[in-house]
């Protein structure tokens, strides 16, 4: 097939709502990604930027394409990897050696926590003692606090993470049905930080999964294959890849869709009342939380009994 924008022969992606050879889709995607860093200023100049890299090929594309226009830019900005081992067996261990191999290859400082070294836990001692929680909302809980804190300590002001366009329109459709509308103004490429919560930038925001895979794959970026032994505990995977179904089934009738309705979900954020939620220090560790006791620190104690 010919490529829509070259016109050459041999165009096997379908990507964009058009037919593209290799060299237009990477030019096309890369484009798209360093529009939103530059429009919405996610990249400024003096920055000290943690990218949350969990060996997946979403946030390892973050952490590429950060790299990738902070070089080409020339800004005077430090890129870093941050990692957390979760200490789920061999898969934590493949993926922490995936992220060493990507950091290494683009020259990127990368920062390591270690659940099991630094707190003597692991994901796995969670899920054998608290069998009765749900054990993706402690991973999320222990990946937040980690994520803000360590980068914060080391002198960071940003933190990017390998969120999607995919991502955000599913949050936002959840979020609708449940009725739970104070959450609409968090659906932005970029989140301004207070009260000890680093600014959060999301460089992907008008990319979505599909196009993630394929653009990691042609470029050939080594990541994390296999899926989380806890994933198959909870019905999230299943039903987000339903949710991506339906997104991609409209546009084989509306093209670029996707794009259309999140552009549409940033302004309907940017435009929302204000409700900022008043943040406290912990009381047992000093970090940002709207509680007495934040929930890491309420997490430490139920495994410490």
């Amino acid at each position: 097939m010919r490529c829509r924008i070259c016109k050459r022969e041999g165009a096997e992606i379908f990507a964009f709502s058009m037919q593209l050879c290799n060299e237009c889709f990477v030019d096309l995607f890369e484009r798209r990604v360093f529009r939103v860093i530059k429009k919405y200023k996610l990249v400024e100049p003096e920055d000290r930027i943690a990218v949350a890299v969990s060996g997946g090929k979403d946030s390892l594309t973050s952490l590429y394409l950060l790299n990738k226009f902070v070089k080409r830019e020339g800004v005077n900005v430090e890129i870093f990897a941050y990692h957390i081992n979760l200490g789920i067996n061999e898969f934590s261990q493949h993926a922490e050696k995936i992220v060493r191999k990507n950091a290494k290859a683009l020259g990127v400082e990368l920062i390591l926590s270690n659940l099991k070294k630094e707190f003597g836990f692991s994901l796995v001692d969670v899920r054998s003692k608290l069998k009765h929680r749900n054990i993706c909302s402690y991973c999320g809980l222990i990946k937040r606090y980690l994520s803000n804190k360590v980068p914060r300590e080391k002198g960071m002001n940003k933190l990017a993470t390998g969120h999607h366009m995919d991502d955000f329109l599913v949050f936002f459709l959840k979020n609708m049905a449940s009725k739970n509308f104070s959450w609409i103004g968090k659906f932005q490429p970029k989140l301004v930080g207070s009260g000890g919560m680093l600014t959060r930038i999301r460089p992907l925001f008008e990319v979505g999964a599909k196009e993630i895979s394929t653009y990691a794959k042609v470029i050939g970026l080594e990541s994390l294959e296999e899926k989380c032994p806890y994933s198959s505990l909870g019905r999230g995977r299943r039903k987000r890849e339903l949710y991506y179904q339906m997104f991609y089934k409209f546009e084989e009738f509306e093209p670029n869709f996707r794009l259309m309705l999140i552009r549409g979900v940033k302004e309907l954020a940017e435009n929302m009342p204000k409700t900022s939620i008043k943040l406290r220090k912990c009381k047992l560790c000093g970090e940002p939380t709207n509680l007495e006791i934040c929930g890491f620190c309420k997490l430490l104690k139920l495994m410490k009994k």
